[in-house]
């Protein structure tokens, strides 16, 4: 997110205009966008390139400031630390305090801990290589951090640390801005082309990979004298860069490969539109520079820090949907304007103008450093779990290993963009594939979905070992949100699906399940229907040599992880000593009528199904909270994926039923 007002300083050099409204006002489209992605992100599924043009503007604003003082001999690496400090941590401190106080009263212990731990990243300004390490911008989860978002800012800020150091030492050495800006830019761009394919989640984070963008900004700065529009081209050129931000906002979705080739698009939509200039253009000069998107241009700063605390926050403490539903949306991207004038009027111009930069600065980094060390210390308190009674505290610090060892992570439970054929040689069960060819109709399960189905195999597993007959073997296919029907979902899950579906006809396993978060996976990114895709896959995989196809419908699914909604439960029934058996409260409506959907396709295929539903839960108390004979052990730690009890549970149950062998 840029912290740079829309203006560079005058001087004497054609490479530094007066302020530009229209600047402002291509920085209200771009968090605009930001926000629409993330309030309603199935109306612009792309517009999460708002951050693109925030790194374009950044780059072109913050190297005019650095060249500019270069150019008249007063650039001094304090005064522009200074600036930054009275720029951005305003804004950045109150969000942060505010965000720690909700989650104080809000959130149960690990969380609390996860959002210390976003909240000294971001002190540190190294958020983008934290949530690097343990997340995608993309996952389903990253609802519930509220500071993702703030990726982005740390991006800049390892700019701000390293571009004026170059720029002053290309000034000094011969006047090399230009030649030196180009080579970091190519670099980093390949570097964000390589990396996109091996390591998306690395290149959507990195600052190697996003240093380009900035550049991208810093170059039409140095080559503003030779790129200045003649006529009327600055219209053509202005209509041309809108075109390819709308373009690319309207049509990017969650699977484009990104960054990739794919933010040329944007970056070079955003680089026309500077360079078509605010006189010459009538987009940038009547649209853009319009009062009301100069306005939002202002506060997008703040806006851009505010917004998504709010979303993440209602979802995490509402309880009857799973996403807050869009009219509450709507209010909060209202509340998330209105908080952002405030601070930008109370805290930002305030501390921003007037005297004593120095002292403002100092007080500043006082404050981030107290937020840290607060948030240090809740880290190493984890969570500080005495905010709850005693009555709710063990389900406050219930803890769970999700990718525990027994679930084979990374070797037959993959991440999604893993390569197709990246499992281990064990996920073909105790015997080798060589075997395996000697005996072909081998007594074998072969578990196929997705990241419920990489929960699921450690009971599984458990389950079937109980049984003394060694013929029976144990395979495994998981990847992570790669529902089990063929051509469905992004590239890699095309790919995993096609790559299964070859193995169980080169193994012929007796019975092949099937299990996943099905209701998650209502639109094929095709014109067919899924669940007919769901019917071609059924029949394939029967041809392909399965002897018994089985169907595990959706598990029983919670609005939000299960142990928050039984503290929920328990604070709102202060005279209930003990939790639940068997509850509905947060309980998610939409799986039954999946369940159903599914039971008929899959009787209609000669597939057996296995109703989850009628296996876990009743009409009138709702679905099991805890494993019975457990009751310690919940049947899940988040919405819906297995405990390894709850799995072996539902797996003893199958091969007790005889659904199994």
């Amino acid at each position: 997110m840029p912290a740079t007002p829309a203006s560079a300083p005058t001087g004497s050099s054609s490479r530094h205009p007066e302020y530009r409204p229209d600047i402002d006002g291509l920085r209200a489209v771009a968090v605009l966008a930001v926000i629409a992605y993330h309030a309603f992100p199935d109306w612009l599924g792309g517009g999460y390139v708002g951050v693109d043009v925030f790194f374009v503007i950044s780059g072109f604003l913050i190297s005019g400031i650095i060249v500019s003082g270069l150019e008249q001999g007063a650039f001094s690496f304090a005064r522009f630390y200074i600036r930054r400090a009275r720029r951005l941590l305003p804004a950045l401190a109150i969000v942060l305090a505010a965000c720690y106080a909700i989650g104080w009263r809000e959130m149960l212990p690990q969380e609390l801990r996860q959002l210390s731990r976003e909240i000294a990243a971001s002190v540190g300004f190294v958020a983008n290589i934290v949530f690097w390490q343990d997340t995608s911008y993309f996952n389903a989860d990253t609802i519930r951090r509220p500071l993702i978002h703030l990726w982005s800012l740390g991006v800049e800020e390892q700019f701000y640390a390293i571009w004026p150091l170059c720029l002053w030492l290309g000034w000094r050495f011969g006047r090399r801005t230009l030649p030196l800006t180009a080579t970091i830019f190519a670099l980093s761009f390949a570097c964000n082309i390589v990396q996109t394919g091996s390591d998306p989640v690395g290149a959507f984070f990195s600052p190697a990979t996003r240093l380009w963008e900035l550049l991208a900004g810093a170059l039409i700065l140095l080559l503003a004298p030779r790129l200045s529009p003649r006529g009327r081209s600055g219209d053509l050129i202005a209509l041309a860069g809108a075109a390819l931000v709308a373009w690319s906002a309207a049509a990017f979705d969650s699977h484009t490969a990104f960054p990739g080739l794919a933010a040329l698009l944007p970056v070079a939509g955003t680089c026309l539109l500077i360079v078509a200039g605010s006189a010459r253009a009538w987009l940038n000069r009547r649209v853009l520079a319009h009062p009301f998107f100069v306005f939002v241009g202002l506060i997008s700063y703040p806006l851009y820090l505010w917004h998504w605390p709010l979303l993440s926050f209602a979802n995490i403490i509402g309880v009857g949907a799973t996403t807050t539903p869009p009219a509450e949306r709507a209010v909060l991207v209202g509340a998330s304007l209105l908080l952002a004038w405030l601070t930008y009027r109370l805290a930002e111009l305030p501390i921003r103008t007037g005297g004593r930069g120095g002292l403002k600065a100092a007080c500043l980094g006082v404050a981030m450093l107290a937020l840290g060390a607060v948030a240090y210390g809740t880290i190493r308190l984890d969570g500080i779990a005495s905010r709850f009674d005693a009555r709710t505290r063990a389900l406050a610090t219930y803890a769970y290993d999700y990718y525990g060892a027994g679930a084979r992570f990374g070797r037959c439970w993959l991440p999604e963009s893993a390569p197709y054929d990246g499992y281990a040689a064990e996920c073909l069960g105790r015997r080798s594939a060589s075997a395996a060819e000697g005996n072909r109709r081998r007594r074998a399960v072969l578990l196929w979905g997705d990241s419920h189905a990489g929960r699921f195999y450690p009971g599984l597993r458990e389950a079937m070992s109980r049984d003394d007959d060694d013929n029976v073997d144990l395979l495994e296919f998981a990847r992570n949100s790669c529902v089990p029907i063929l051509e469905v979902g992004g590239e890699w899950c095309a790919a995993n699906n096609a790559f299964v579906l070859d193995q169980i006809r080169r193994l012929e396993p007796q019975t092949v399940l099937l299990f996943a978060a099905w209701s998650e996976y209502w639109t094929a990114p095709n014109s067919r229907d899924i669940w007919q895709i769901f019917e071609e896959t059924l029949d394939k995989v029967k041809a392909a040599g399965a002897a018994k196809i089985v169907v595990m419908g959706p598990a029983p699914r919670w609005n939000r992880p299960l142990p928050r909604l039984l503290v929920s439960f328990l604070q709102s029934h202060p005279r209930q000593a003990e939790r639940p058996a068997y509850m509905s409260f947060g309980l998610s409506d939409k799986t039954r009528s999946y369940d159903r959907l599914l039971r008929a396709i899959a009787e209609r295929h000669g597939a057996t199904y296995v109703s989850l539903l009628d296996l876990m839960c009743n009409d009138a108390d709702g679905c099991l909270t805890s494993v019975p004979g457990k009751e310690d052990e919940l049947s899940t730690w988040d919405v819906g994926h297995f405990t390894d009890a709850s799995a072996a549970w539902v797996a003893g149950k199958l091969l007790a039923s005889g659904v199994l062998p």
